[in-house]
């Protein structure tokens, strides 16, 4: 299972959870409303619509992650016209919708290539233990920042986070 697939699932748990969390803060609210004089019953409300709100936004995400899971399963790249096509999304919408998902972390150090148009779900995410591997300084073409970057491989630049391929 893809880490983009992990990610759309756990956050589908988190939204259920968070709407049971709303319920039981309205539930509460009501309780204190009825039993008590004071104003704790407040409290709960504004928690209930925070747990809400915060669900509604985590499914709106889920919707839109299913969408793009099935059609880019695992890593690698994927054309942007043939995510068009099997998506039967517009291209400006599918773009912002692809970088919603990349920078809320559910495809995990993916990126869009524009010069390839394609959308790149790395294969290897570069973790400590992984230092063993050739680097070479890349300068980051966006903010001139220098980057060590594994030989054929590509990274985040540490400075404003534009994709950088060796």
């Amino acid at each position: 299972m893809s880490e983009f697939r992990k990610n759309i699932d756990a956050s589908r748990s988190i939204s259920n959870f968070q709407i049971f969390l709303g319920i039981c803060f309205s539930l509460y609210a009501v309780y204190k409303y009825e039993n008590t004089r004071g104003n704790a019953h407040i409290v709960f409300i504004i928690l209930a619509i925070w747990a809400f709100y915060s669900s509604f936004k985590r499914k709106k995400l889920v919707k839109i992650g299913n969408k793009y899971v099935s059609h880019m399963p695992k890593s690698g790249s994927y054309f942007i016209e043939s995510l068009i096509s099997s998506t039967k999304t517009d291209e400006k919408i599918l773009l912002e919708e692809i970088r919603l998902l990349i920078s809320e972390k559910y495809i995990p150090y993916g990126y869009i290539d524009s010069s390839l148009n394609t959308v790149v779900i790395p294969e290897k995410i570069i973790t400590g233990s992984d230092k063993k591997e050739e680097l070479e300084e890349v300068v980051c073409e966006s903010c001139g920042g220098v980057n060590d970057v594994p030989v054929d491989g590509s990274v985040e630049c540490e400075y404003c986070g534009s994709a950088i391929k060796n």
